[in-house]
C-alpha cells in the first residue's frame, strides 16, 4: 500500500491531492520502476522430471577443499541502436550475490565471466517474449558455460503476461539446460532475488510450492506433517523434508510487513500450512528472507554434478588473463562503512568482485554481497558490518581465474554503528518540503554543551561524532532542542510534522539495541508537533565512562512513533554526535571473559575507567545463584584508561561453572560484574608439543576426542607469526625464528594453548 498522507499545517488538502495523485512514493515492493515479478520457469518434460528425480537426486556429491569454478557466458541483449543493456556494475553486483549463495552448496560454486561478453542489439528480443528463446539463443549459446541472457522485459506470449522477472531449465543433458533468462531491473533488488532463485533452477531445485498450489488433492501435493506414516515430503512438491508444504504465496494471506502467513489453507489431512517464507525457492518477498535449507545445499552440488557428467556441453570455457589489481587499502570512513581502494592493472576486466573474510588473511574469504564494480574502477564501499571485527578483503577481476586475487588487507572495524534507511527518494523532503532536523542543540542549564546548526539532511544519516561532542556526567539530566527542517530554515514557516527519538549507546558496543538506552521519545499526533521541539534526557547512571555516540532520528508524524534507530521509514532523518560520558560508577566495564585453559579456568577483564577502586573479587557459583569468593585482584585505584586484569581459578570442578566479579571501592561500595558461565570438563585431554624446546620444528598434538580446526602461533608482543588449518589430529609446524612462542589451537572441544621455545 502507498504511505500514509503527511500533514503540513495550512496545506492539507495540498497533500491529499498530491497523494491521491500518486506523487508521494510507493513502498518498493509496489514501485512501478522495480515491480516485484515471479520465476517464469517453463513446465519440465516428463523425460526431463524423471531425470531429475531418478538421476540428479542420487547423485554422489563431496565437499571441495576450495571452490568449484564455474564459466558464465553474459550475452546483454540492447536495443538496435544499443541503448538499454545491463550495465556491468550490475552484472557483477548479481555475480557476487550468485556467488555468496553458491558457496553454500554441498559442492562450493564460484562462477567468472566467460570472456568475452556479448552484446545483441535487436530489439525485438531485447522486449523478449518466451516463444522466441530459440532464435535468440540457438545462434549464440555457448558450448562451454552457463548462458546467462539479460533482457529488458519477458513476457510468456508476445505482450502478454509479462510479469516474468526470469527463467531457467533444470539439468539435462542438452545445451538448453545451460540457459536462464533475466529481467535487467530485477537484478540487483535484493541479494537472495531472481539471479540466485533461477541459479537454484539451473542446478536442479524446484519451487516449495511445486505441485502444492494446485491444490491438497494434487497427486504431488505435500502434506503438513513430517513423521511416518503420514508425511510424503521426501516424495511429493520438492522432494525435500526440512522446507515445509508451501501452499504458494498469495497476498491474500501473507503480511508483507512482518512476513508472516496470515492464511488458514489446509492439506488433505486438515492440517493448516506453515510455509517456508524465507526460502529462495518460494515465491514469498525476497525481503523475507534468503536461504537454502541443508537438502536444498546438497541437491545443488548433485546439480553440479549432473551437469559435469554430461557430454552436450561442458564447463570448461578459459578464464581471460588479467592482471590483478594491486595496492588494496582499507579506511574506516565517518559513516560506519569500510573504503577500499586498488590500482586497476588491468584493460581487459569485465569488473571486479570484493570477498570477505571474517578468520584470517588466508581463509574463509566469501563473496560479498553486492560485491561488485564495473570495469574501471579502483574502490568499493563495504557497509555490511559488524562493530569491532577483524574483517580481511580481497579484489579480483570478474572474468580472470577463480584464484587469482590482488594482496589481501585487513581492519577491525571498531565501533560502528547501523546505518539507517528511508523510502525517500529526495533526501529528507517530501514534494519540496523538509522531513528531517535542521538544528541539534543539548544544553546543562542554560550553558551550551552541543549546538550543530546545519539546515541540510544528507540523507538518511548524518554523523557529526568527530565535530560536535558534548561532555555529561552518567546520572545527569540535559535540555535538548529539535528545530525541524522548515521553509525557512529557522523553526519558521511551512514544515512536516515529525516525532523524535533519543538513544545512548551507554555500554559502547556498537549499537543502541540494549535495555536503557533510548532516553527519550515523542508521541505526537500531525497537529501536535511543533517546529522547534524541546525535551531533556538522563544519561543512564549506569553508563559506562569514555567517548559514545548519541543517536537523534525523527520520522514523519503521520507514520506513528520513533521505536527503531536503524528500521526503514518512509521519510525522516537520523545524526549521530558524540558523548564524553563521566561515569558516576567507581568501575567502567569493557570486558569480562571467562574459558577453561588445561585444568583451569581463565578469567580475563578490561576496565575502561575507575574512581577510586580498591580491589576486585572473584566470586563462583555452582548453581548461578549462591556465589563464593575465591580470590582478590588489587585495582589500579584511579585510571582513565584501559586497563587489563586476569585471574586463574586453579582448582574448578566438572559441570556448569557460573563467575562474577565484585568490584569494590575505596569507601566500602561495590558494583558486580555480568556473569560469565564455563562449561569445565575435568577430563578434558591436554595439547601436547614435542620436542620443547626444539630448532624450529615441532609436531603439535590435539588432545584426544577433539578435532582441531586450525592452529596459530603467536611471538611474546602478541603479533601472529604463523596460522594453518588442520584437519588431522596432528600437525607438524616449522621455520620460526629463535625465540619464545605462545601456541594456541582451536578445536571442537575449545581453545588450548601451550609455550613453545624455538632455540
Amino acid at each position: 500500500m502507498p504511505p500514509k498522507k503527511y500533514l503540513i499545517p495550512l496545506l492539507l488538502s495540498m497533500l491529499l491531492s498530491l497523494w491521491m495523485a500518486g506523487q508521494i512514493p510507493l513502498m518498493p515492493e509496489e514501485n512501478p520502476g522495480t515491480p516485484t515479478l515471479e520465476c517464469g520457469k517453463p513446465a519440465a518434460t516428463p523425460e526431463v522430471l524423471r531425470y531429475l528425480h531418478e538421476v540428479v537426486r542420487k547423485m554422489p556429491v563431496e565437499r571441495n577443499a576450495g571452490t568449484t569454478c564455474i564459466p558464465a557466458k553474459i550475452h546483454i541483449v540492447r536495443r538496435d541502436d544499443g541503448t538499454g543493456g545491463i550495465s556491468l556494475t550490475d552484472v557483477n553486483k548479481a555475480l557476487a550475490n550468485l556467488n555468496y549463495y553458491s558457496f553454500e552448496a554441498s559442492t562450493p560454486m564460484e562462477f567468472y565471466i566467460c570472456d568475452p561478453i556479448q552484446y545483441i542489439d535487436n530489439t525485438n528480443w531485447y522486449n523478449f517474449d518466451m516463444t522466441e528463446e530459440s532464435a535468440m539463443c540457438d545462434p549464440n549459446d555457448a558450448g562451454n558455460a552457463m548462458n546467462i541472457y539479460f533482457v529488458g522485459e519477458i513476457c510468456e506470449t508476445p505482450g502478454t503476461n509479462c510479469g516474468i522477472a526470469g527463467y531457467a531449465y533444470y539439468p539435462f543433458n542438452d545445451i538448453q539446460s545451460t540457459r536462464s533468462v533475466m529481467r535487467n531491473d530485477q537484478m540487483v533488488l535484493y541479494a537472495n532475488g531472481t539471479f540466485v532463485h533461477e541459479f537454484g533452477h539451473n542446478f536442479s531445485l524446484e519451487h516449495t510450492h511445486t505441485g502444492t498450489q494446485n491444490g491438497p488433492n494434487d497427486p504431488d501435493a505435500e502434506r503438513v506433517t513430517r513423521t511416518p506414516p503420514d508425511a510424503n515430503c521426501d516424495t511429493r512438491s520438492d522432494d525435500f523434508c526440512d522446507t515445509d508444504a508451501d501452499p504458494r504465496y498469495d497476498p491474500a494471506y501473507f503480511n508483507s510487513s512482518t512476513c508472516t502467513y496470515t492464511g488458514n489453507q489446509q492439506d488433505d489431512q486438515g492440517n493448516v500450512y506453515t510455509p517456508p517464507v524465507d526460502n529462495i525457492m518460494s515465491y514469498y518477498p525476497d525481503q523475507c528472507g534468503g536461504l537454502f535449507t541443508a537438502e536444498q545445499k546438497t541437491a545443488l552440488g548433485q546439480g553440479l554434478a549432473a551437469r559435469q557428467a554430461h557430454t552436450a556441453y561442458t564447463l570448461d570455457c578459459p578464464a581471460a588473463t588479467v592482471t590483478d589489481p594491486s595496492g588494496l587499502t582499507a579506511t574506516v570512513t565517518n559513516n560506519y562503512t569500510i573504503q577500499l581502494n586498488w590500482t586497476d592493472n588491468a584493460g581487459n576486466e569485465t569488473g571486479y568482485l570484493i570477498e570477505r573474510s571474517t578468520t584470517s588473511a588466508g581463509a574463509g574469504f566469501r563473496a560479498l554481497k553486492f560485491g561488485g564494480t564495473g570495469p574501471n574502477t579502483t574502490s568499493f564501499e563495504d557497509d555490511q558490518l559488524t562493530a569491532n571485527t577483524d574483517y580481511w578483503y580481497r579484489v579480483k577481476a570478474s572474468n580472470d581465474n577463480c584464484n587469482d586475487y590482488s594482496n589481501v588487507v585487513s581492519i577491525n572495524s571498531g565501533l560502528l554503528y547501523c546505518v539507517p534507511s528511508v523510502l525517500q527518494s529526495d533526501n529528507c523532503s517530501l514534494n519540496g518540503y523538509g522531513v528531517g532536523i535542521g538544528r541539534f542543540k543539548i544544553d546543562d542549564n542554560g550553558t551550551n554543551l552541543l549546538d550543530n546548526d546545519n539546515d541540510a539532511c544528507n540523507g538518511p544519516l548524518s554523523v557529526y561524532s568527530n565535530t560536535f561532542t558534548a561532555n555529561v556526567t552518567a546520572g545527569s539530566t540535559y535540555d535538548f532542542t529539535i528545530e525541524l527542517l522548515s521553509e525557512n530554515g529557522d523553526g519558521t514557516g511551512l514544515y512536516f510534522p515529525q516525532n523524535y527519538a533519543i538513544w545512548i549507546d551507554t555500554n559502547q558496543d556498537g549499537d543502541f539495541d540494549d535495555a536503557g538506552e533510548m532516553v527519550a521519545q515523542s508521541n505526537f499526533n500531525c497537529t501536535g508537533s511543533p517546529s522547534i521541539i524541546t525535551g531533556t534526557f538522563t544519561v543512564p547512571s549506569t553508563a559506562s565512562g569514555g567517548t559514545t555516540t548519541l543517536r537523534v532520528r525523527t520520522q514523519s508524524c503521520s507514520d506513528g512513533i520513533v521505536s527503531s534507530p536503524c528500521a526503514a521509514y518512509n521519510f525522516g532523518e537520523a545524526e549521530d554526535y558524540g558523548l564524553n560520558i563521566t561515569s558516576s560508577l567507581p568501575v567502567s566495564w569493557v570486558s569480562f571473559a571467562a574459558r577453561q585453559k588445561e585444568k583451569k579456568v581463565l578469567l580475563e577483564w578490561q576496565t575502561a575507567s575507575e574512581v577510586n577502586t580498591s580491589f576486585f573479587a572473584v566470586e563462583r557459583s555452582l548453581n548461578g545463584l549462591d556465589f563464593e569468593e575465591i580470590g582478590r585482584v588489587d585495582a589500579a585505584g584511579s585510571s582513565l584508561e584501559i586497563l587489563n586484569y586476569a585471574f586463574v581459578d586453579a582448582n574448578p570442578v566438572s559441570g556448569t561453572l557460573y563467575y562474577r566479579l565484585r568490584q569494590v571501592d575505596a569507601d566500602g561500595a561495590y558494583v558486580y560484574s555480568p556473569v560469565e558461565v564455563v562449561q569445565f570438563d575435568a577430563g578434558r585431554g591436554e595439547l601436547r608439543v614435542y620436542p620443547n624446546p626444539s630448532n624450529g620444528q615441532f609436531t603439535l598434538e590435539a588432545p584426544a576426542g577433539t578435532q582441531p580446526l586450525r592452529v596459530e602461533v603467536y611471538d611474546l608482543r602478541g603479533r601472529l607469526c604463523l596460522q594453518k588449518e588442520m584437519n588431522s589430529p596432528s600437525q607438524q609446524l616449522q621455520g620460526l625464528l629463535p625465540g619464545m612462542y605462545l601456541l594456541r589451537l582451536y578445536a571442537t572441544g575449545g581453545v588450548y594453548e601451550k609455550k613453545v621455545l624455538v632455540e
